[in-house]
């Protein structure tokens, strides 16, 4: 989600406040000292001072969390204006348009800079019968995977459970919710405001997403004393990458190389090495695996796990 900072909606002259609001994929947002969507009450600002607008966000882009749609702004002014971008300075031309990049700050106009930064949500929904469904076209710059991910941010179950997906999210330090939380978010990235003369979202207005511990799965009734405290699920950023000095290198039968898959992406997302082979390979390719060396250069143990 592209979000932008700034004195919005404040007093006649008033520039130490601050509100961020979303823009939403595929619209413009006009920048001006009123009657605009984004309004900066300041008499330094013009009536249409400048434009943001966000590119396309599809729903073949949902599938990739690294997927970051264009975010331009235009200078609707007669002189330039300044990006600060890490400390270096760009130009943007009167009458022109300039790419931004998140975490740029934008000098409208002496003394007045807006932000902007793109927030990755990507939510891991793995498949199962009792989670809601959830439109995909009503997720505004939401990224949807169906497997987990090394830049999932949060995921759905309805349940806190030992299961090998919720065990690979604790690893990432992914926030477990209920599908309830990511549907609250769609509504109040979609749902617009009537009494709004540009029927804006509410996100639109404010970003302030749902709080995730207002949306949190119940416990499994098989889980023991030990694993029913909310802390234990909550990310912690001590749990990545905890096997690091460990190289998972199992063998399994041909009927069990599926498996591998889930496995792999559990190793890998703690950090550790994963390899393996099927058995039907024979000793050749096993002692080939042995003698590989480990990648990341660590003399740790190795585990080697025998299946069938």
């Amino acid at each position: 989600m592209w979000l932008i900072s700034g004195p919005f909606d404040g007093e006649l002259g008033n520039v130490s406040t601050t509100k961020t609001k979303l823009l939403r994929a595929g619209k413009k947002y006009h920048l001006g000292r009123k009657e605009r969507q984004l309004i900066v009450n300041n008499k330094k600002i013009s009536r249409d001072h400048c434009d943001f607008t966000v590119g396309p966000y599809t729903e073949d882009n949902q599938e990739d969390p690294c997927f970051v749609p264009r975010l331009e702004i235009y200078n609707a002014k007669e002189k330039a204006m300044s990006i600060d971008r890490g400390g270096d300075p760009f130009i943007v031309d009167p009458l022109s348009p300039y790419e931004l990049r998140s975490g740029d700050t934008v000098n409208i106009v002496a003394g007045i800079a807006i932000q902007v930064e793109w927030k990755r949500i990507a939510c891991f929904l793995p498949p199962a019968r009792n989670l809601p469904s959830i439109p995909r076209q009503d997720c505004a710059s939401i990224a949807l995977v169906t497997r987990t991910h090394a830049l999932a941010t949060h995921h759905a179950t309805s349940k806190y459970e030992l299961t090998i997906p919720l065990a690979t999210s604790l690893l990432s330090a992914v926030q477990l919710v209920k599908t309830e939380w990511l549907q609250e978010c769609v509504r109040l990235g979609t749902v617009e405001d009537d009494t709004d003369s540009f029927k804006s979202t509410p996100l639109e207005q404010a970003f302030v997403l749902p709080l995730e511990s207002k949306y949190r799965p119940t416990f499994s009734p098989g889980l023991s004393l030990a694993f029913k405290s909310f802390k234990f699920w909550e990310p912690n950023e001590e749990r990545l990458n905890f096997l690091s000095w460990i190289s998972l290198r199992p063998c399994l039968p041909t009927r069990m190389v599926k498996s591998m898959a889930i496995q792999e992406s559990f190793a890998c997302e703690a950090g550790d090495e994963y390899d393996g082979f099927p058995l039907t390979s024979g000793h050749a390719k096993w002692r080939q695996m042995l003698a590989r060396p480990s990648e990341n250069g660590r003399s740790g143990y190795k585990g080697h796990h025998h299946y069938g």
